[in-house]
């Protein structure tokens, strides 16, 4: 069970140490104005998270930020600029990247949690953080439902490495019954694998975002 523990006394924010330190890693910012999609999913799961005392970061190739549960906005954020060169040469590989092996190394962090479907080679290693793959219909699920074989071309050399990492994974989450229902018969898993997290919604995440012209409205929370 992920339970945190009660933080030292004194210290800031940043030197607390709860039990379960979690770095989502997204491409995109959770804290962009209009960002959407995995990146305002992640947001509502800082929300729900930070207030019950764990620890949340996330992280791209080039950036980290720290979720501060109290002022409800993210924090801390760092940079780690890479040379075109550097980024081609790691960008199947994150544990390589500087923003994994500071989150790692530095901030301890326990538990990595990225898109299900990815195509990087994970690390699993016997001791360190733990990873878990969320699955919100990735890329080859979509490519295979829409017949899309020009994708399904691109991507088959890496194919291999998703179900790897799909099938090592610590722990697999979905949004909903129905994508937990796809991804494991995609990847031939068993569905009890997969947990559904029917309550990660937060309505304080909501406040800020920006709704593009035309789009559909969500419905009140």
């Amino acid at each position: 069970r992920l339970v945190p523990a009660p933080a030292r006394p004194g210290g800031t924010a940043a030197d607390r140490s709860p039990l379960m330190k979690i770095a989502f890693w997204e491409h995109n910012a959770p804290f962009a104005p209009a960002a959407g999609g995995i990146a305002n999913f992640i947001q509502h799961r800082a929300w729900v998270l930070g207030a019950l005392g764990f620890d949340i970061w996330w992280a791209n190739a080039t950036e980290t930020a720290r979720w501060d549960a109290a002022a409800g906005a993210w924090v801390d954020r760092r940079a780690f600029p890479l040379a075109p060169w550097r980024r081609r040469l790691c960008g199947r590989w994150p544990a390589l990247q500087p923003t994994w092996r500071y989150l790692a190394r530095e901030r301890k962090v326990n538990l990595f949690e990225l898109l299900a479907g990815t195509t990087s080679w994970l690390p699993f290693p016997a001791a360190g953080p733990r990873i878990v793959l969320h699955c919100h219909t990735s890329t080859l699920v979509r490519a295979f439902l829409n017949g899309d074989t020009e994708v399904e071309r691109h991507m088959k050399r890496f194919k291999p490495w998703a179900v790897r990492n799909f099938r090592r994974a610590d722990a697999l989450l979905a949004c909903s019954l129905e994508i937990a229902l796809l991804e494991a018969g995609y990847y031939h898993v068993h569905p009890d694998r997969i947990t559904v997290l029917a309550q990660s919604l937060s309505r304080q995440a909501e406040a800020g975002f920006q709704r593009r012209p035309g789009t559909d409205q969500h419905p009140p929370l």
